[in-house]
């Protein structure tokens, strides 16, 4: 079944006829739908996507319809983390853990908390948090104070338990190097060091230098994934050691405390002779077990000349690291590999698909991966070979939720962080409701849509398989008789409807009364020629 939204051609004396009648109705006609479900097709992952804005996350299946929902009343974009019990993690400022049906299980607040966190299996939840260290402080450890533009803000982890409770971190600045000053602290050569942070590499200048925007934990390796937007890198830190242990350069695993035990994307950061590969990238993740590609790590390339990418295009990445018992190894030529990657994604054009913020990206369990372009809020999946088959506007504005057939803002006005898709066989869905319950984007009816295997396209406004019309509306059935689908049949099920049959040839209008609603189904008319829409 391919739901795939056309643009038709009709003759001159039913458009006007059309045209003129809804806008006496006052309802909106558009010959093309701009927000919500915009393409489906064969080939499409099965299971439900999440996404949040404007104060709710919501949990849709893949006909675009709401299924299930949570109102956390924060502007965050970040669509959380549904946990096998059914709780859902909310990412702002810290952490809330919420049950299904939203009552606030547990809260951890930290103001320095930002951007992502990871759910560990025994509850315990990974934040990025913010440190501060003085102007006077970040000259001590080696920083060249003419790079300096007030005080530091250096990456940390908190691992917090469900009751508050810190019960390990990391500090990148404990696992620092420079070679600027001998004087100071943390002096060394760079390039002898690819486990250190060099203090003074940055294409920054503000306080937030390195800017981490993702973080994802591995519990078979017991290991740390990162990503330091700010510096084109990706980082693998040991989680298996203590806090007193994280701090060193010894113990754990890996023998090698807190210092990284990987980076990849820019060899320049630690002097090393290589091509940089990252550029300003997003939702660096391990491909989860049992999927295609598990443990190679995937992320949203965001690109960008300001990143160092030539060109204002985007691409999802995903490659093999080189995983060596719980360390990795390094190329002759002293870098971090690979060079090449197993799988990318580009548009044709490339610059067709660019997002130069946010955005996220998830290799689903057909094979296929989905792909939040961020700074749009454009939400769709593609093939292993390329092919796009499922496409989702969001409908959630700034300005509020849109009306379909309304014209999108210009980015970022309904920007989504990051989606993410669940199988339907989630062991949060077993027992659940989730019939769906309509759309998040907003008719000028009540509107309830059934996809249903008979239909290859829906294309007229409103695209109505099942209707539910409130009181005193007006729901025109276009084309009845005539159009490239025509309704094979229609039939109220319930409510007692007023219903115009002789407005037009093509056209039947139903009065609504309190709760109408009308079932219509539609079948191909192979006599219809359409072109590229209205004239």
């Amino acid at each position: 079944m391919k739901l795939e939204i056309e643009k038709i051609k009709m003759p001159v004396k039913v458009k006007l006829l059309v045209i003129c009648y809804l806008i006496l109705l006052g309802i909106q006609y558009t010959h093309a739908q701009t927000v919500g479900l915009l393409k489906h097709q064969v080939g499409v992952d099965s299971g439900y996507t999440m996404i949040s804005r404007n104060g709710t996350a919501y949990l849709l299946d893949t006909a675009g319809q709401v299924v299930h929902s949570w109102n956390h009343g924060t502007n965050s974009k970040h669509p959380g983390y549904l946990q096998e019990n059914g709780d859902w993690v909310l990412v702002r400022r810290g952490v809330k853990r919420y049950d299904w049906d939203g009552n606030l299980l547990w809260e951890y607040n930290n103001t320095e908390a930002h951007h992502d966190v990871a759910v560990m299996p025994n509850g315990h939840v990974l934040l990025l948090v913010w440190g501060y260290k003085t102007n006077a402080e970040a000259i001590a450890a080696g920083r060249n104070p003419a790079l300096l533009d007030g005080d530091l803000k250096p990456m940390m982890i908190y691992e917090i338990n469900p009751q508050g409770q810190l019960v390990w971190e990391w500090h990148v600045w404990d696992h620092l190097i420079q070679d600027f000053d001998d004087t100071k602290n943390n002096y060394g050569v760079v390039a002898d060091h690819p486990e250190l942070i060099d203090i003074n590499y940055m294409r920054n200048s503000g306080d937030d230098w390195l800017h981490g925007n993702a973080i994802d934990y591995n519990p078979e390796l017991d290991q740390i994934l990162l990503s330091p937007r700010f510096v084109n890198e990706l980082w693998i830190i040991d989680h298996s050691t203590t806090s007193e242990e994280a701090a060193g350069h010894t113990e754990g695993n890996a023998g090698m405390g807190g210092d990284l035990l990987y980076r990849w994307g820019n060899p320049e950061v630690y002097r090393g002779l290589g091509v940089q590969q990252n550029f300003g990238g997003h939702d660096a993740q391990w491909i989860k077990p049992g999927l295609p590609g598990a443990g190679n790590i995937i992320f949203f390339n965001n690109g960008g000349n300001d990143y160092g990418r030539d060109g204002n295009y985007s691409s999802i990445d995903e490659f093999t690291p080189p995983l060596n018992g719980y360390n990795y190894d390094m190329l002759l030529q002293g870098i971090y590999g690979p060079l090449t990657l197993s799988w990318t994604y580009q548009a044709t054009p490339q610059e067709n698909f660019f997002s130069s913020f946010i955005s996220g990206t998830q290799r689903l369990p057909n094979g296929n991966t989905l792909i939040d372009e961020g700074d749009k809020g454009l939400v769709f999946e593609v093939t292993s070979d390329h092919e796009i088959v499922s496409t989702f506007q969001n409908p959630m504005a700034n300005s509020g939720i849109l009306f379909q057939g309304d014209q999108v803002p210009s980015a970022p006005a309904t920007s989504l962080f990051r989606a993410s898709r669940y199988p339907k066989n989630h062991p949060a869905f077993i027992g659940r409701d989730l019939e769906p319950i309509g759309t998040i984007e907003q008719y000028l009816i009540s509107r309830t849509l059934t996809i249903e295997s008979t239909i290859p396209e829906l294309i007229i406004y409103p695209t109505v398989a099942n209707a539910t019309i409130g009181e005193g509306q007006r729901l025109p059935l276009i084309f009845q008789g005539g159009g490239q689908y025509v309704f094979s049949h229609w039939e109220v099920l319930s409510g007692n409807p007023t219903i115009d049959d002789e407005f037009s040839e093509h056209t039947n209008v139903v009065m609504g009364d309190a709760d109408t609603v009308i079932k219509a189904n539609y079948q191909l008319n192979p006599d219809w020629i359409f072109g590229d829409g209205f004239e």
